[in-house]
């Protein structure tokens, strides 16, 4: 993990399926395999660091960004099906995505005493479900990465698209071109920002209340 200023342009080193660097202006990539397709109403302020990167799905059988522009939830990039890659917010904008956070070390049962004792009086309170989710967010938004999940205001965001089956509880596997373009730009942005691929990339499902399936069969590396 390293803590990044966005403002940076520039090729930065890399290896494997990122070894040419990116480049980086004026928070977007220049490279011809990733398309400008800008939605303003997704940003929603500066980020100046990048902790992480989130894998989404979209449950869509294609890119709709309708619901981006209506309500200003979306992602910095979406793969269609054909491999084709979408950025649609600037890398030094902040797009909410992510949703609240999970408790990070009551997943993995290393919260020390105390905290411990916090979240368990909270999650047994007799509040409601929502009001204890919120209470359990805002908590762990205080604290710093990689003590909590990344949120919205440290992690670049993918979208991949593909329809969530409500019958079977399962999202539509990536095709092989949206794999490969998967694999380019997570390992591309990592080495950007001297992220962790083993660390530091994240499934919604795993940080946040989502379906379980989300983002679960996504190749990255």
């Amino acid at each position: 993990m390293n803590v990044n200023a966005l403002t940076s342009s520039g090729t930065v080193p890399g290896g494997n399926a990122a070894s040419e660097g990116l480049i980086i202006k004026d928070g977007f990539i220049a490279d011809p395999r990733v398309v400008d397709k800008r939605v303003a109403a997704l940003e929603h302020g500066a980020m100046t660091k990048v902790d992480a990167i989130v894998l989404h799905q979209t449950d869509s059988s294609t890119m709709n960004l309708n619901h981006a522009k209506a309500d200003g939830i979306g992602a910095h990039f979406y793969i269609e099906k054909d491999g084709t890659i979408y950025q649609t917010a600037r890398l030094d904008q902040s797009v909410y995505s992510v949703g609240k956070i999970r408790s990070r070390c009551d997943d993995s049962q290393t919260c020390g005493k105390e905290e411990q004792t916090a979240i368990d009086t909270l999650m047994q309170s007799h509040a409601s479900y929502g009001a204890k989710v919120k209470t359990l967010n805002n908590r762990e938004q205080a604290k710093a990465y990689p003590d909590r999940y990344p949120t919205n205001g440290d992690s670049v965001a993918i979208e991949v698209v593909g329809k969530f089956d409500s019958k079977t509880k399962l999202f539509e596997r990536p095709t092989a071109e949206q794999t490969e373009s998967l694999q380019w730009l997570t390992q591309a942005l990592s080495h950007h920002y001297q992220l962790d691929l083993q660390t530091d990339v994240y499934r919604h499902s795993d940080i946040s209340y989502k379906q379980a399936d989300e983002a679960k069969s996504l190749v990255f590396q």
